[in-house]
């Protein structure tokens, strides 16, 4: 701490690091090869990546805790709060988190680039920890509540006679053998048993209104009866429907039990999985409440969207227990019970995927090897819970095969990821040049553009040295060409910061004994 900014990246030539960082992202083992030759081409470094933010960290304190203080298996971990937490020592504080400090100056506050970081940026990890250190970790990337689906089997809009139409959870679209849309069913759990008379014409969708009015109007049909406007024969597909899907937490409540076993999510004891379903799971809280406040029963869509938020991350001060948890958040574990018949079967198997990161998950349940544009059990799954990017990266070479298509429901969660650096690290120069070099613009916009990631800076900053924003200079024309979660504009519409991610490990449990069992 007394070295220079030139010092530090002069002691750190030569050393080799190895950093807990998630690299079986396939897009991220794309991006790692690369970053690699920079830091040992830039800076004679070399940076070995291995395991992931949680289990790093259990790797670290499990060795500060037998009294290796110097030469740990990590220099640097990169994760989720969860990763963060999991630095905890056997004394309850993270004295484990290398955090010294000179002059008032921390290691983070001590790299070049941390000028780049959002003004917000330590309030995003403080909040969730009330003996973090300011300085003692700085953001890397993040995460949003995401849902997938695919698109040869769904839909979310509709474009006919010039007019783009926004479908409700319940509505199936007829196509002819060409593609063209033929008319709209209104579907239901139940419902009459023929379509004769109850399609939509093509022709009165003249605006989303007037698709409304005539939406509103329509008779319930159910779903066999819909599937039967399939002209199937021999596997060629003379005519098919497409499903819409849900955008909110009340509609997927309904949606699955049209369509049983099409929806699914991994097991939060799926530590593999743990940040994405309980991202899920953080956005039911915020959009969710209690359906009887005083009796704390049932569950509902809350009034004020707002107020609910706020009431949320107040309650969060008494959290400090499962029981707590399960006393302010219980309706989400009620909301998941409603669901549980309808969630997807994995051919007999478990209902919820204890094993596999999330891209193996997605993999296997999202599309259908059939040509036929259809559904069914263990086939394919028509939404997903999910984060950002990984469900977007569809072609070839790309996540996916399948037509994927990626959205957030009315009510989405961000979480950041960060670095922090063990005590037990003996390379903290080099650790502090190559995380230095992670908050480069230019290393930025590349880890956007290759793995679809969240950034954490602020693009609306000054390059250090030039007139130029960070988003005319590198971002502008990336980001003017990539929507792969949402536009900016809805990105703040639907987005809380997910104040919830401190206590995943309230959440797991009450899940286990409330839904799974």
């Amino acid at each position: 701490m007394d070295a220079s900014w030139e010092d530090i990246v002069k002691d750190a030539k030569g050393q080799k690091i190895t950093m807990g960082f998630y690299v079986a992202d396939p897009m991220v083992a794309v991006w790692y090869p690369k970053f690699q030759k920079e830091m040992k081409d830039n800076y004679g470094i070399e940076v070995t990546a291995k395991s992931y933010g949680p289990a790093a960290a259990k790797t670290a304190v499990a060795e500060m805790e037998e009294g290796q203080m110097e030469n740990g298996t990590f220099d640097f971990i990169w994760g989720d709060t969860s990763a963060y937490a999991a630095m905890i020592n056997s004394k309850g504080d993270y004295s484990f988190v290398y955090d010294d400090k000179k002059d008032g100056k921390s290691w983070a506050s001590v790299l070049p680039n941390a000028y780049y970081l959002k003004s917000n940026s330590e309030q995003m990890i403080s909040s969730m920890f009330k003996d973090y250190v300011p300085g003692s970790a700085v953001n890397f990337s993040n995460g949003q509540t995401m849902m997938v689906y695919n698109k040869d089997f769904n839909v979310d809009t509709v474009t006919v006679n010039d007019v783009t139409v926004k479908m409700p959870y319940n509505a199936a679209v007829l196509y002819d053998g060409s593609g063209n849309v033929t008319g709209f069913i209104k579907v239901g759990d139940s419902g009459q048993g023929s379509t004769e008379g109850h399609i939509i014409d093509v022709a009165s969708v003249t605006s989303q209104s007037a698709f409304d009015t005539a939406f509103a109007g329509a008779d319930t049909v159910s779903v066999d009866a819909a599937r039967a406007e399939m002209d199937v024969d021999h596997g060629q597909v003379k005519g098919y429907m497409k499903y819409a899907i849900p955008t909110n937490f009340n509609d997927l409540s309904k949606w699955v039990q049209i369509y049983p076993k099409q929806f699914g999510y991994p097991d939060p004891a799926n530590t593999a999985a743990v940040f994405h379903t309980n991202l899920l799971t953080q956005a039911m809280i915020y959009e969710l409440t209690w359906a009887d406040s005083s009796a704390k029963t049932g569950w509902k869509v809350a009034e004020n969207k707002e107020a609910n938020v706020t009431a949320v991350n107040t309650a969060l001060a008494n959290v400090k227990s499962n029981d707590d948890y399960k006393a302010a958040f219980g309706y989400v574990f009620n909301y998941l019970k409603a669901l549980d018949p309808y969630v997807h079967q994995w051919s007999g198997a478990a209902k919820y995927q204890d094993t596999g990161t999330i891209v193996d998950y997605n993999a296997k349940i999202v599309g259908n090897q059939s040509t036929d544009k259809d559904f069914s059990d263990d086939t394919i799954m028509l939404a997903m819970s999910t984060v950002t990017s990984i469900d977007s990266r569809v072609g070839e070479g790309k996540q996916y095969s399948y037509n994927a298509g990626a959205f957030s429901f009315d009510t989405g969660c961000s979480s950041d990821y960060y670095i922090f650096i063990p005590q037990n690290s003996s390379h903290k120069t080099a650790a502090m040049v190559v995380i230095n070099a992670l908050l480069d613009p230019a290393e930025q916009v590349d880890w956007f553009a290759t793995t679809g990631n969240g950034f954490n800076i602020d693009t609306s900053k000054n390059v250090i040295g030039g007139t130029e924003t960070v988003n005319d200079k590198y971002f502008k024309s990336v980001l003017e060409n990539m929507s792969i979660y949402l536009p900016p504009e809805r990105l703040a519409e639907v987005t809380q910061v997910a104040m919830l991610t401190g206590y995943v490990g309230y959440f797991t449990p009450n899940w286990t004994s409330e839904v799974k069992a």
